[in-house]
C-alpha cells in the first residue's frame, strides 16, 4: 500500500531495509499494480527467499521492529497519526465503542429507508404509467382476458413492484457502505465486536457479512470470504440467512400486521 504511505507523506528506505533484513524488499501498490513486475522477476529468478525458524532470531527481530521503523521510515505529516489516534480513543472505546457503532448503523438505515421513499413513489408512477398503456395495448390486440390480466396484473406488476421497493434501497445502503470502508470505520466495527463473537465461535468480521446482509443476503454471503477459516466462513454464511434483509422486510412487515 505504497500508494497510501505516500499520501500520507511516509516515505520508506527499501533498499536499506534490505540490507539490514538481508531479504528482498520491493515497494508495491497493488491496486495500481505498481511492483508487480519487480516481484515477478524477483520471484523468477531462482533467489530463495531466507526463512527463519529459530525462534530466538524471530524474538530478536520482533524486539528490532521499532528500532527498524525509527531508522528506515519516515514520516513527513504528524497530524494524520494524531487525528487517526483520536477516532481510535473514541470508536474503540470500551465506554463509547458500541454506542457509535450502533448510532452511525441506525443514521444509515434511516438515511437509506426515508431516502428510498422518493424514488420508490417515482418508480411506482412511472409503472404504474406503463401498466396502463400495456392494458390499453393489449385490449386493442384483442388479447383474451386471462391472458391479458396474467400478462399485466400477474408478470408486469410483479416486476415493477420488486424494482420499485428493493432497487433504490439497495442503490443507497450500499454506497454508504462502501463510504464507511474507505472511512476505515468497517475494521474498527470488526475489531469492537470481535470478543462478542469469539464468545459464538467466530470472529468479528462476521458482523460486516451481517451488516451487508441487511442490504443484501446474496452481497453477505459473498463478503464471508474476507473471513479465512473455512469453518467459521460456513458459519458466517450459514447465519446469514437469518438477517432481514431488503427483500425480507415487506413480509415480515405483512406477516407481523396480519398475525399480530
Amino acid at each position: 500500500m505504497m500508494d497510501e504511505a505516500a499520501k500520507k507523506g511516509i516515505t520508506i528506505d527499501t533498499e536499506g531495509l534490505s540490507r539490514e533484513l538481508e531479504v528482498k524488499v520491493i515497494p508495491m501498490a497493488a491496486g495500481r499494480k505498481e511492483g508487480l513486475n519487480e516481484l515477478e522477476e524477483v520471484f523468477y529468478s531462482g533467489v530463495k527467499p531466507r526463512r527463519t525458524t529459530d525462534l530466538k532470531e524471530t524474538d530478536y527481530y520482533n524486539r528490532r521492529s521499532r528500532e527498524l521503523c525509527e531508522k528506515y521510515v519516515k514520516a513527513e505529516k504528524k497530524a494524520f497519526e494524531y487525528f487517526d489516534r483520536k477516532i481510535d480513543n473514541i470508536v474503540l472505546s470500551d465506554k463509547f465503542g458500541i454506542p457509535v457503532i450502533l448510532l452511525v448503523f441506525a443514521l444509515m438505515l434511516w438515511i437509506t429507508v426515508i431516502g428510498a421513499n422518493y424514488p420508490s413513489a417515482a418508480l411506482n408512477r412511472f409503472f404504474g404509467f406503463l401498466e396502463e398503456r400495456l392494458f390499453y395495448l393489449l385490449s386493442l390486440l384483442q388479447v383474451n382476458g386471462k391472458i391479458k390480466d396474467l400478462c399485466v396484473y400477474g408478470i408486469f406488476d410483479t416486476v415493477g413492484e420488486i424494482v420499485a421497493v428493493m432497487l433504490p434501497p439497495m442503490a443507497i445502503f450500499f454506497p454508504l457502505f462502501t463510504f464507511l470502508e474507505d472511512l476505515g470505520f468497517l475494521p474498527r466495527i470488526a475489531f469492537n465486536l470481535d470478543r462478542f463473537f469469539k464468545l459464538a465461535g467466530t470472529n468479528g468480521k462476521q458482523a460486516l457479512c451481517m451488516c451487508m446482509g441487511i442490504g443484501c443476503n446474496a452481497a453477505g454471503v459473498i463478503s464471508s470470504r474476507i473471513i479465512e477459516s473455512p469453518r467459521e466462513r460456513r458459519a458466517a454464511i450459514l447465519t446469514n440467512v437469518f438477517m432481514p434483509c431488503n427483500g425480507r422486510f415487506p413480509l415480515i412487515i405483512m406477516l407481523s400486521v396480519m398475525f399480530f
